[in-house]
């Protein structure tokens, strides 16, 4: 009987598009160079989609508020004029300051910003820096570090984008926001080998425990966030 799963895995593999081991194994990897050689097969007008795939794995579940709160604590905070203002004990038992060398001297919002991210380190929660640093220094090993082309936010404390009332995942710095100007909210992500694509590396960030946007009925395909792993 055939391994349709090593079979698949070896067509994806003579084509270049797949680096792993021939394993009959069925995971992010594997899903992505599938997703990848769909991409090659269409228009360029043409992206890559869930449905298309014929593999089934867990993918990490976007937590709820209450999840949020039992994990990474209650964000007790105050708002002045409009912007979030989280006490300073959750700040200081929460928040820390990390290097993150793949995001290093990017620029900030838009490719043309003469700003760059610092040797100073992301602020984030302290929760996040173990899953963000291994993912990071898997894309750096896969050289897909240099797809990142703009950094657009991380520990940012505030509502959600048309909310009163529901706090943002950034607030807790769970959350990161990269190559904006090409994955607009409510946009498709960008096509798979276009500029700004994050293609490439949703299938790590998600191995270490993040939802991407990119995957949402109403996009925001700029946003990792941690989630649920299966």
């Amino acid at each position: 009987m055939i391994d349709v799963a090593r079979a698949i895995q070896r067509v994806l593999k003579d084509a270049g598009l797949y680096g792993g081991e021939i394993d009959g194994n069925i995971g992010p990897r594997t899903d992505a160079s599938w997703m990848m050689l769909k991409s090659k097969l269409r228009t360029d007008t043409e992206q890559p989609d869930d449905r298309d795939s014929p593999f089934i794995f867990s993918r990490p579940k976007v937590l709820s508020d209450a999840q949020v709160e039992n994990r990474f604590g209650k964000l007790n905070h105050t708002e002045n004029r409009g912007s979030i203002v989280p006490s300073e004990k959750w700040v200081k038992e929460n928040i820390v300051r990390v290097r993150v060398p793949a995001i290093e001297g990017k620029p900030l919002y838009t490719e043309f910003n003469h700003e760059r991210v610092s040797n100073l380190g992301l602020t984030m929660h302290r929760l996040m820096v173990e899953p963000l640093t291994l993912a990071m220094s898997e894309i750096v090993d896969r050289g897909f570090h240099m797809d990142i082309l703009t950094f657009d936010g991380l520990y940012n404390p505030r509502m959600v984008r048309g909310s009163k009332d529901r706090l943002s995942r950034h607030s807790w710095g769970i959350a990161i926001d990269l190559n904006a100007p090409w994955n607009g909210l409510g946009n498709r992500p960008a096509a798979m080998g276009a500029k700004g694509s994050l293609w490439r590396i949703v299938p790590i960030m998600e191995k270490y425990g993040f939802v991407w946007g990119g995957r949402w009925k109403r996009p925001d395909a700029m946003h990792f966030e941690l989630g649920e792993k299966q």
